[in-house]
């Protein structure tokens, strides 16, 4: 995956957030629904930053490494 379309759908994932904070109904092609609940849109939105910030570090050639806290 290239980084611009890691950051697309990091655009449509913050887009159903902000519909829904003004009680819309949102439709997202790709996953079928008219209507997301809250949790799996900052789930969506978590991954996506994830994805864009790894795609980001290695377009920029920096290694970043996150460690796991167990604790």
């Amino acid at each position: 995956m290239d980084l611009a379309t890691a950051q697309a759908h990091l655009d449509a994932w913050l887009a159903v957030d902000l519909a829904l904070t003004s009680g819309q109904s949102y439709q997202l092609p790709e996953v079928g629904v008219t209507r997301v609940d809250a949790r799996t849109v900052a789930q969506r939105i978590q991954h996506w930053e994830r994805v864009v910030a790894r795609l980001t570090a290695i377009s920029a050639g920096t290694n970043q490494v996150t460690l796991a806290s167990f604790s």
